[in-house]
């Protein structure tokens, strides 16, 4: 059985995953640090994870989730809404 990963890894390659960013995220970011590609993948990958994986374990912010997409540089660009 493949990994989270190797799963995310082949949707993303053959263009399943979603190519727009949604206005809820957008409009939450700091317009002064633009995404870069690989940002809006991790975007990208936690949406489908959050709406779309079949095997997702519920709460969906568990450890490994919050490891692989919100470590490092998006620290610095996700704000709170004032």
């Amino acid at each position: 059985m493949p990994i989270l990963k190797e799963e995310l890894d082949a949707l993303s390659k053959y263009g399943v995953l979603k190519t727009e960013m949604p206005e809820v995220i957008t409009a939450n970011l700091n317009p002064a640090f633009p995404l870069r590609d690989y940002q809006e993948e991790a975007f990208f990958r936690f949406i489908f994870y959050v709406t779309g994986y079949q095997e997702r374990i519920k709460p969906a912010y568990n450890e490994q989730v919050k490891k692989q997409e919100f470590e490092g540089e998006f620290q610095r660009v996700l704000l709170p809404k004032a």
